[in-house]
């Protein structure tokens, strides 16, 4: 996160671990980008072997939400769901118009991205729509 908050386009975050007991861990809060860009993480660990920066932990479900405040939704990749989309997945987001574009299904666990390849995606979605973004802002409706 840090290496994200020193090249510029993380401002802040206020991510936080919580025990859950039973050997479980939770990760949660938001990440404040440029654009007025949020993520919200959700992030449920469980510790398999050993204890602090050396535990062995496996993500057991998950929610990663990207959107432009007040205006609309980027992406939001998901765990699986018991009622509905069974395999991990990621929505995607045409953030003009506020339609979901497709869902996209992750069919092998090594496909799944970090949280860092997720803040990257996004910084890549800003700097690729960072003109419609600064219009809006502006007032320009017509961009």
């Amino acid at each position: 996160m840090q290496r994200f908050l020193r090249a510029g386009f993380v401002r802040s975050e206020n991510l936080s671990f919580t025990d859950l007991g039973d050997a479980f861990v939770e990760l949660d809060g938001v990440i404040e980008c440029s654009g007025n860009i949020n993520i919200n993480v959700y992030k449920r660990i469980q510790i398999i072997e050993g204890d602090g920066p050396n535990a062995l932990v496996q993500t057991v479900d998950y929610s990663y939400h990207a959107y432009v405040a007040n205006v609309g939704n980027i992406l939001r990749y998901d765990s699986p769901h018991l009622d509905h989309y069974q395999e991990h997945h990621v929505h995607r987001f045409d953030t003009a118009s506020k339609q979901e574009t497709s869902v996209d299904f992750i069919e092998n666990e090594e496909d799944r991205p970090t949280l860092g390849e997720i803040i990257s995606e996004v910084e890549n979605w800003y700097y690729d729509n960072v003109d419609w973004i600064l219009a809006r802002s502006l007032g320009d409706f017509t961009s």
